[in-house]
């Protein structure tokens, strides 16, 4: 936004996370009542702290609602008249993922801004990220979850025409409904505007570990650059979002944090395409790149074989390359997420696959998608359901949305069908170490971050330890449904070698009466007529008969020796 003198004028970085959740059980504590024409809160009741302003628990003066009053601490400031227009424009907002702003009142003392918000009881997703067990990721249903409900709220935006300009983890909250479902909604429409398509801005707003490269240069090193952003700013921040929910951390980190900020601009800004992360371990060292999610990453491989892709799109410093907003939509909406996720486990590793699968698709897409995961082949492969085939549980032609319920829900089992011996190496975890107690006097920071650090260790060690048991479960039965389907093989051998005996009979019947015929023939031949050599010489040779004889009594042997063993 330009001043009296032409230049633009840079809006602060919001430094410090407001979301950090505060829960206070069996515990009264004082404060001053504060309120504004139709709601009323105590200053006590703090939700979180942020460097503008501070949000607290209030209520609906008339019906006791409870909402989200976030109170600003300066009432004016540079943009303040042009911030409350597009607060009242924010107010039109409708939609379940985005955060729901019931209006902008004044607080009735000091006259400073407040905006009132719907209240998400569930806290922030940087809260959620924050708990031990989520320190290496979030499940792969939440993961979903969140990843369908926050394109979904973009896309909201964006058919609005207006831009967030700082999508964190922070500024996603996390509600609940009345049938105890989770919904994720966008909040923190402060540096949220209204850009018409093709539309540039130059103001700064956004947090530094989710900046897109460019307004880091200008935003956080103050340079100079004179250049002007668009919507892509929003994709940029969804990537990194969304690195973070799915691993724990960051993507892009410096030895030394946000002390350094030269490398910081150096790794975002001269990382190569499909390059989804970057770390220094060291001061003054190398970056390590890296163009796959880590290994700790709790997400299954076929969830992360679409999500890499997706993150280096988003996460792409040159803007030719980068994914738009509609690509987006396609891939999450139309891909990741209307996906009929198969479970098969792969016996000959050991490992448990989750099978993404559109759900138009057939049977042979199913196979060939399994045939990327464990390089056996679909002409190969041995699927099986409960020890049957499952082709022979559906229609092999008709999409994989109607097959029966049982089937989807249930863990599928593949075995490859050409015998190898070849061994396959089974997955072993590598389990991350443990912090060292070498202090022997208490500190009480340097204790509570050492038992932060054991119980997210302890939770991904129990996430490892429960894949293992399972993976053992899916062992046993796998034997199992393998000796069923080879038994119900055999019987079907035994009933093939019976069907083969009776042809055998038959076809033994109907060579004697072939050969009666013949010598009937040449017997009357040979009394009205003169004999037939060629006629003579058939019914002599009986090397035919002989050997369909010997067919019959070998496959008679087979059966009686199959009897016999069993």
């Amino acid at each position: 936004m330009a001043n009296q003198n032409g230049h633009f004028e840079q809006k602060p970085i919001l430094n410090e996370h407001w979301e950090k959740d505060i829960v206070t059980i069996g515990l009264v504590i004082k404060g001053g009542l504060q309120s504004s024409q139709n709601y009323t809160w105590n200053d006590a009741d703090v939700l979180g702290k942020g460097a503008t302003a501070d949000v607290y628990l209030g209520r609906n003066k008339v019906n006791g609602d409870i909402v989200a009053i976030k109170q600003f601490r300066q009432t004016h400031r540079p943009g303040y008249d042009v911030e409350y227009r597009e607060m009242q424009l924010l107010q039109k907002l409708n939609h379940e993922n985005v955060i729901r702003l019931f209006g902008i009142e004044q607080q009735s003392l000091n006259g400073s801004v407040v905006i009132i918000m719907e209240y998400c009881e569930g806290g922030s997703l940087h809260a959620l990220l924050d708990q031990p067990q989520n320190t290496y990721g979030l499940s792969e249903s939440t993961f979903l979850l969140v990843l369908k409900h926050v394109v979904k709220g973009i896309q909201y935006l964006q058919s609005l025409e207006i831009i967030h300009r700082d999508i964190k983890p922070g500024n996603i909250m996390r509600c609940f409904t009345e049938q105890g479902e989770v919904i994720f909604k966008l909040t923190d429409f402060g540096a949220a505007r209204k850009l018409e398509e093709e539309e540039n801005f130059t103001s700064m707003y956004g947090t530094e570990e989710y900046l897109y490269p460019a307004m880091y240069e200008t935003a956080v090193l103050r340079l100079p650059t004179g250049q002007t952003f668009d919507s892509r700013v929003d994709l940029w921040s969804l990537g990194v979002t969304f690195y973070h929910c799915a691993t724990g951390k960051l993507p892009f980190t410096p030895h030394g944090g946000r002390s350094n900020r030269e490398t910081m601009f150096k790794i975002i800004s001269q990382k190569e395409t499909g390059v989804i992360s970057g770390t220094q371990h060291f001061e003054n060292g190398p970056i390590t790149w890296s163009r796959e999610l880590p290994h700790t990453c709790l997400l299954s491989s076929g969830l992360k074989k679409m999500l890499v892709p997706l993150l280096a799109g988003l996460m792409e410093t040159d803007q030719h390359r980068m994914i738009n907003h509609d690509q987006l939509y396609d891939i999450v909406t139309n891909n990741i997420c209307s996906c009929i996720v198969v479970k098969v486990f792969h016996y000959a590793t050991c490992t448990n696959l989750s099978i993404y699968v559109n759900s138009k698709a057939s049977l042979s897409v199913l196979q060939d998608s399994i045939a990327e995961q464990t390089e056996i082949p679909a002409s190969q492969q041995i699927l099986l359901y409960m020890g049957r085939l499952v082709k022979h549980e559906i229609d092999q032609l008709a999409p994989i949305e109607t097959y029966p319920k049982y089937l989807l829900k249930s863990q599928l089992y593949v075995y490859n069908s050409t015998y190898t011996d070849e061994i396959q190496p089974l997955y072993l975890p590598d389990l991350p170490t443990f912090p060292d107690f070498k202090s022997t006097y208490p500190d009480y920071d340097r204790d509570s971050k050492i038992v932060f650090q054991c119980s997210s260790r302890s939770y991904y060690i129990k996430a490892i330890t429960d894949t293992l048991v399972n993976n053992q479960k899916c062992l046993v039965e796998g034997e199992q449904f393998l000796r069923s389907y080879i038994s119900s093989r055999s019987m079907l051998i035994d009933e093939s070698f019976n069907g083969v005996v009776k042809v055998l009979e038959q076809s033994s019947k109907r060579f004697e009466v072939f050969y009666n015929l013949l010598k009937s023939i040449n017997r009357f031949m040979d009394s009205v007529f003169s004999k037939s050599p060629e006629l003579e010489e058939i019914v002599k040779d009986v090397s035919l008969i002989s050997v369909h004889k010997k067919k019959t009594n070998t496959v008679s042997a087979v059966i009686m020796t199959s009897d016999m063993g069993s």
